[in-house]
């Protein structure tokens, strides 16, 4: 393989990282202009998402595959090329 093949199978991640890390760059500035500590409001994000096994388990999870498999029907819906309007 070469490397100007390997930079093109990387480059939809590439992309998705640098959103996610802009995301969070734009979100820690905005906290930190509203007077709140971004490293405190990061850490309570993650302890209210993944605090315990338990609270990963009974609430993560259980609203979040709703969501994840609605949106997988929803991508093979398009590309099958399938519009449901019900």
């Amino acid at each position: 393989m070469t490397s100007g093949a390997r930079v093109t199978r990387l480059a939809p991640l590439l992309v998705a990282g640098a959103a996610v890390a802009l995301t969070a760059l734009t979100g820690a500035v905005l906290l930190w202009l509203g007077g709140f500590d971004p490293v405190d409001a990061a850490g309570a994000l993650l302890r209210g998402a993944f605090g315990s096994p338990g609270v990963f388990l009974s609430i993560t999870l259980v609203r979040s595959v709703p969501l994840i498999l609605t949106g997988l029907a929803v991508a093979l819906a398009f590309q099958a090329g399938v519009w449901n309007i019900g």
